[in-house]
C-alpha cells in the first residue's frame, strides 16, 4: 500500500506575525528533537515497513532549513533506512529564503530530496517587515539561482495576497518577479488572521488594515488570469503548476489517502 510521510521540524530563527503553525524560535532543543524524530522513525519502521511504500515525503515546519547539514544528514538517512521509498518517491523540505546554504543543498542531493518549496510571500520589503518575514527579495533570487544551479527543478514557491497594506499593483509586481524564473510551481494564500497571533493582536486594536472582501477577490482573480497567461495550470483552490508538476503530497490529503 502506498502512504505519504510528513515529518515536522518546529524550529524558526523568528516567528511571522500571522503564524499559528506549532513553531519555536529557541533551538536549544533541536539536537535532542531530532534524537527523538529518528527513534520515533524506527519505532514506526516495524509497522510501516513490510507493508506499505513511501509514495511522497513532506519535510515541513517551522523551518526545516534552520537544521545543520548533520542534522538534516542524520534525519534524511533515517527515512531512507527504515522506511520502503518508492523509486519515483516526491521528496518535498519547505525552506526560507535565507537559510539555504551550499552544503545543506549538497546534502539534499545526497538523498532523494527533489523538491523544494520555498517561502516568499512578497517582493516589497515594507510589506515583508510587517508580516514579521527577516528575509528580502535578493534572498530569495540567491535561493532560486542556488538549487538551479544544483540541479534542483521542482521548486515552488509560496506567496500570500489581501495582505495589510498590498495593493494590487504590489501583487502584480510579485507575480511578475516570481515567474521570471520560470519556477514549476505556484503557490499562492489570502491572509487569513488566526487567533492569538500578534496580527490578531493588532487587527483587534485596529492597528492594521486589511483589503475589503471585493478587493481579496479581485487579487485572487487576478492571480488566476496572471498565472495562466504564463502557462500554469491551477489545480486546486491556492495551487498553480506547469508542465504536470502537480504536488504529489499535497494532492494525497486532498483525495484523503494514507
Amino acid at each position: 500500500m502506498d502512504l505519504g510521510l510528513y515529518v515536522h521540524i518546529p524550529f524558526c530563527y523568528a516567528k511571522c506575525k500571522y503564524c499559528d503553525f506549532l513553531s519555536f524560535t529557541s533551538n536549544d532543543q533541536i539536537n535532542s528533537y531530532i534524537e527523538a524524530l529518528i527513534k520515533e522513525i524506527k519505532a514506526y519502521s516495524t509497522i510501516l515497513k513490510k507493508e506499505y511504500i513511501i509514495k511522497t515525503i513532506f519535510i515541513g515546519g517551522g523551518t526545516p532549513t534552520v537544521l545543520s547539514p548533520l542534522l538534516l544528514s542524520k534525519l534524511c538517512e533515517a527515512i531512507v533506512l527504515h522506511f520502503n521509498l518508492s523509486k519515483d518517491v516526491e521528496w518535498t523540505i519547505e525552506a526560507n529564503p535565507g537559510t539555504l546554504t551550499k552544503e545543506l543543498v549538497h546534502t539534499f542531493k545526497r538523498y532523494p530530496v527533489n523538491r523544494v518549496s520555498l517561502g516568499l510571500q512578497a517582493v516589497q520589503e515594507d510589506i515583508l517587515k510587517n508580516l514579521g518575514r527577516i528575509h528580502t527579495f535578493n534572498d530569495w533570487e540567491k535561493s532560486i539561482n542556488l538549487l538551479l544551479e544544483n540541479d534542483i527543478t521542482n521548486i515552488n514557491t509560496d506567496m500570500m495576497f489581501a495582505l495589510p497594506g498590498q495593493k494590487l499593483l504590489d501583487l502584480e509586481r510579485t507575480l511578475e518577479s516570481i515567474t521570471h524564473f520560470d519556477i514549476s510551481h505556484i503557490s499562492a494564500y489570502a491572509l487569513i488572521i488566526e487567533e492569538g497571533t500578534p496580527f490578531d493582536k493588532l487587527y483587534q486594536q485596529g492597528k492594521i488594515t486589511l483589503p475589503d472582501e471585493d478587493e481579496d477577490r479581485k487579487m485572487y482573480h487576478f492571480i488566476k488570469t496572471f498565472l495562466a497567461s504564463k502557462g500554469y495550470e491551477q489545480y486546486e483552490i491556492s495551487n498553480w503548476a506547469k508542465n504536470g508538476k502537480y504536488c504529489k503530497h499535497n494532492i494525497s490529503y486532498w483525495i484523503r489517502e494514507p
